[in-house]
């Protein structure tokens, strides 16, 4: 009983980083900011928006 559950939590430890490296490989990021009705706030993160979209990447902003 212990050496199949071992084994099942060692194939679920090498398996979790190539399911993670697809989710990395996408290219979207989430910049989160705290306040986007701040003039501030939102403009610091549209220029993060822009800058990660001029790199390559998908960016999406939130609160």
């Amino acid at each position: 009983m212990i050496d199949k559950a071992r084994r099942i939590l060692l194939v679920a430890a090498a398996t979790l980083p190539l399911m993670a490296s697809h989710a990395w490989a996408a290219g979207l990021i989430s910049i989160i900011v705290t306040d986007p009705a701040n003039p501030y706030w939102l403009t610091e993160g549209q220029v993060a928006k822009a800058t990660a979209e001029s790199l390559g990447y998908t960016a999406n902003v939130s609160a």
